[in-house]
């Protein structure tokens, strides 16, 4: 099953896969891949302030980019931005009760997708993809 593509390709269309089947299974509760990326950095973040700066950095995300997702994940009544009382530039983000009630289904949608990726492999070879694909990611400089 050996393929000639580059591996920067076939990483390429891993993702591209990976999103088109995770917005599929999403598409029940009107979320797309990246409005699910957003909310749970907000959940695992929730113990503290979350800044629309703070998404961008951590997800990697242009600002823009970030603002469209919370406007979209708004009008969904996910979340809440609100100015901070502490400094007024920035826009505090949190969770609404219903994106938090509906985060198991989130995660149950993505242990699917986690499943779907290693369907093909033993145990042993998903625990040696998971030591290479760390090794791949961390030989690129780490940005802050």
């Amino acid at each position: 099953m050996e393929t000639k593509y580059p591996l920067g390709y076939q990483f390429k269309l891993i993702q591209e896969k990976f999103k088109k089947y995770f917005n599929a299974s999403l598409e029940s509760m009107d979320l797309t891949f990246s409005q699910f990326v957003v909310l749970d950095y907000l959940e695992k973040n929730r113990e503290g302030k979350v800044t629309q700066k703070d998404i961008s950095q951590a997800l990697q995300l242009k600002h823009s980019t970030v603002i469209g997702i919370l406007k979209r994940l708004e009008v969904k009544e996910m979340v809440q931005c609100i100015v901070d009382q502490e400094n007024k530039r920035y826009r505090n983000v949190l969770l609404t009760k219903k994106a938090v009630n509906s985060l198991e289904e989130m995660y149950r949608h993505r242990e699917e997708m986690e499943k779907r990726l290693v369907s093909n492999l033993t145990k042993e070879e998903e625990k040696e993809l998971r030591i290479l694909l760390s090794k791949v990611l961390y030989s690129f400089p780490q940005e802050e």
